[in-house]
Parts: structure tokens; C-alpha cells; sequence
């Protein structure tokens, strides 16, 4: 592979895994508040309450990413380029 298509898909790799980051945060901050108003309670301090989880759960999805990230961009860089010979038909 390129350095081009190296770059492009590592880009795209790391936008993929901040989506996941911010998915875990919402996911949870959203879940705990959302089973607590099912239990009968419909203030908006339940989200100020799971804020600190929601954090601490971000926190650990992003250091798992980044070490996917970092594996990832180790195993890209070291496929090697195979070049792309013209068939037969191409030939004629």
C-alpha cells in the first residue's frame, strides 16, 4: 500500500473510533438516567448523578481505542505493496 491509502485509512479509523468514544458516553450517561425516570423519577438531576460514570466509562473506552488505533496503524504499515500486473486479456 501507499502512503496515501495508509493515511486515508487510518483516517478514516480514527474517525470510526471517536464515534465509538462518544457512543460509549452517551450510551452511558443516557441508559442509567433513562431506567431511573422508568423507576419514577423525572428530575434532571439523574444525568448530574451519572455525569462522573459516564466519564470514567468514556475515559476507558478511549484508552482501548487508542491502544486499537496504535495495533491498527502497526499492522497497516508493515502489510507490504503488492504491485498489480495487467492480466492476460489486458495484453491484447
Amino acid at each position: 500500500m501507499n502512503d496515501e491509502t495508509v493515511k486515508a485509512r487510518l483516517a478514516l479509523f480514527r474517525y470510526g473510533l471517536v464515534v465509538i468514544v462518544v457512543i460509549a458516553f452517551s450510551v452511558a450517561l443516557i441508559v442509567p438516567f433513562y431506567v431511573q425516570s422508568l423507576a419514577g423519577a423525572t428530575d434532571l438531576s439523574g444525568l448530574v448523578q451519572f455525569l462522573p460514570i459516564a466519564l470514567i466509562a468514556a475515559a476507558i473506552v478511549a484508552v482501548i481505542m487508542v491502544a486499537a488505533y496504535f495495533g491498527y496503524a502497526a499492522i497497516i504499515s508493515r502489510v507490504p505493496h503488492i504491485p498489480v500486473t495487467p492480466s492476460s486479456r489486458d495484453k491484447n
